[in-house]
Order: C-alpha cells, then structure tokens, then sequence
C-alpha cells in the first residue's frame, strides 16, 4: 500500500498500529482516552464507490467493495444502486442518473476507486476521481492487477501503475481487498484528526 501525502496521511507508526497495540503496551490514561476518542468516528461517513459498471461481474465487483466499506462502519454510496432509485425512464434517465451521482460524490467523505478496467481505469471512474480530488476529499485506489506494475521488486512505485495524473491524485493506492481495509481505517483516522 502506498500511502501519500496530498492530504497529510499519518507517518510510521501510525495512529492505527498504535490504537492496536495490546492494552498492557498503553502505560498513560491519557493515551488510552485519546485511542477511545479516535475509535470511535464523531459522524457516520459515506464512501463514494466508482469503477466500471457496463458486466455483472463489474457490478459484483463494486458490491463487494461496497460490502468491505459497509464492514468498516462506512455508508457505501453504490452508483448503479443509488442513481437508480428514482431515476425516470426514457430520455430523462442519463441527466438523472448524472445527477444523483454527482450528489452522491458530493456528500461523500472519500472515494474508493477500483482501476482494474485495462492499463487505464474507466473514463466514468477518473472523472468520478477527478471531481473527487477537486473538491479536496481522499482517493483510494483498488488495483489488483499487477501487470502493469515493476516485475522488479514487486515495489509499484518503480513503475508507473497508469497516467501520471490520475496516479498522482491518488491518496493511498491498494493492491488487494486486505490493503483496501487499512487503507479505510486510515483514511477515517485522518478525517476524524481533520487531516
């Protein structure tokens, strides 16, 4: 996981490796108020989950990150869920749809991409991305498929994962659903200390 700096992400060792270290390693009281306050998220947060929706199995797919956000206590916020429920039919249906997500991203605290959709992510992901990192909110990326990454070291900072300006507005880059979890739990750390 490749964490970076845009928006300050924590330094090593991080606040959540602290808050989970056994109970006998917390010698001060005011230690252990502060890992209680910082468990304990001051609102419910909303993820904006993007990524290619055209198969079902792209469908599963976001369902499934959908289910890893939702175990985190964070409200999924699912496009082809959520822009369908009072989406009119007809001609009105892509300004609809168009709409809702939109409202969706911005009420949103982050958003979690999934970029496996080629050498380059989805059109409709990167703007979804785009409109993310304008209006100053963390990106995580989800990319599992390693092909494009350093056959080196295995490090995928070696090499460029994709465009350099849809990587570079990227947060925190994750190469698997484990990476994901801690990337969400750092990502509501920061928004919890205002980060």
């Amino acid at each position: 996981m490749v964490i970076k700096n845009r928006l300050s992400f924590m330094n090593s060792p991080t606040l959540w490796e602290e808050q989970n270290k056994p109970l006998e390693t917390i010698i001060h009281l005011s230690e252990m108020v502060k890992t209680i306050k910082i468990a304990t998220p001051k609102k419910p947060y909303q993820a904006y989950i993007a990524g290619p929706l055209f198969t079902s199995l792209q469908r599963k797919m976001i369902e499934e990150i959908a289910s890893v956000v939702a175990s985190k206590g964070v409200i999924p916020y699912i496009p082809h869920i959520h822009s369908k429920e009072n989406a009119p039919s007809g001609m009105e249906w892509k300004r609809s749809v168009f709409q809702s997500d939109v409202k969706g991203l911005d009420t949103s605290d982050f958003l979690i991409m999934w970029a496996d959709y080629g050498f380059e992510p989805d059109p409709g992901t990167v703007w979804e991305q785009s409109r993310a990192y304008t209006l100053e909110k963390p990106v995580i990326a989800l990319r599992e498929d390693h092909r494009n990454w350093s056959r080196h070291s295995g490090d995928f900072e070696e090499k460029s994962v994709m465009n350099l300006m849809i990587e570079e507005s990227i947060d925190i880059m994750t190469r698997n659903i484990s990476e994901l979890e801690k990337a969400i739990e750092e990502t509501i750390l920061n928004l919890e200390l205002g980060r």
